[in-house]
């Protein structure tokens, strides 16, 4: 059982949770965890803004970073919030946005570092989302981290995994290696990806305890993913000391 770091402070510290359909796994993750740990009820307020992906078409990022809403007329002011965390589009770990077709050559350090540090997302299939999520990652007033959506089930994955392995493990390690670097400088950016007990299958996958309804074809997590991935994320903040006073 892993014992969790969450620690009182004299202010409570705000996030602002953006995300699409994904938010949702996120949220009853935030019910759970707060229901049973006072330590994070005490310590974080998190507001979730987002809910499907016909939201961003609607969304137009400020150049302050605050976000307008033009159906609803409303504006969420980032500045409001200690940090900002991304949960759409696809997570850094994902595997597909590295091979080719079916086939995962071995690719150069640069081009690992490219792919995990970039804030655009040219293959998004909702480039609107994609545009709006780069823009507030840019323009965010407070320090923003994205996380992504959960990395696919094997079921979605294109490459033969088992075919695979030497490639894969190489990747994952890099992915790791420049996500660590991203949370750990001074940038306004940082790109974290899921911990190793939330994936399967080489550390690339979700297992089907994590997926919604654990339906192998399902692409969002549940809320025990939720919970875990909140655990993960604001203990990290703690752990590399990025929590502002």
């Amino acid at each position: 059982m892993r014992r969790s770091i969450a620690r009182s402070v004299q202010t409570v510290k705000r996030i602002l949770v953006i995300g699409n359909s994904h938010l949702a796994a996120i949220k009853l993750g935030w019910d759970q965890l707060v229901n049973s740990n006072n330590n994070y009820r005490d310590t974080f307020i998190l507001d979730f803004y987002g809910s499907n992906n016909i939201h961003f078409v609607n969304w137009t990022c400020l150049p302050n970073g605050d976000i307008y809403d033009h159906q609803a007329s409303l504006v969420t002011q980032c500045s409001n919030y200690d940090h900002i965390l991304i949960v759409s589009m696809t997570s850094k770990l994902d595997v597909n946005q590295y091979a080719g077709g079916k086939t995962l050559n071995f690719l150069s350090l640069e081009v690992i570092k490219t792919i995990v540090h970039s804030y655009h997302f040219y293959h998004a299939p909702i480039q609107n989302r994609a545009k709006i999520v780069s823009q507030v990652l840019i323009a965010a007033p407070a320090k923003a981290y994205f996380l992504g959506a959960p990395c696919r089930p094997q079921s979605k994955i294109t490459i033969n995994i088992e075919q695979h392995q030497n490639q894969i493990k190489h990747l994952i390690h890099h992915i790791r290696n420049y996500s660590d670097e991203s949370l750990k400088s001074n940038s306004s950016i940082s790109f974290l990806v899921p911990p190793t007990h939330l994936l399967c299958s080489y550390g690339i996958s979700t297992p089907l305890r994590y997926l919604r309804d654990h339906n192998p074809q399902e692409i969002h997590g549940n809320s025990d993913y939720g919970r875990e991935i909140l655990i993960y994320f604001l203990d990290t903040l703690m752990l590399n000391n990025q929590f502002p006073s």
